[in-house]
């Protein structure tokens, strides 16, 4: 073997050990961030469905603290007080 084919042999080795190292780091790195998306969705689903109960809930309040008065303003309006 020549100098020359050893050192094409050595950098197709080099070039494939980098790939190949390349690749790895790449499928752990996406691996890693797809679950952190993936544990924030979760969260933020959560929060989501908190948010709506708490809007219920405040609505149904807001319905029933509001409803005697329209409901006063609404009878003096057909008595045209």
């Amino acid at each position: 073997m020549t100098d020359r084919d050893y050192a094409i042999k050595s950098m197709k080795e080099i070039t494939f050990q980098m790939a190949s190292h390349a690749q790895d780091y790449l499928e752990v790195t996406i691996e890693r961030h797809y679950t952190d998306i993936k544990e924030l969705m979760t969260s933020y689903q959560k929060l989501i469905l908190e948010n709506q109960v708490v809007l219920e809930e405040l609505e149904g309040k807001r319905k029933w603290q509001w409803q005697p008065i329209f409901q006063q303003r609404l009878l003096r309006i057909m008595t045209f007080q």
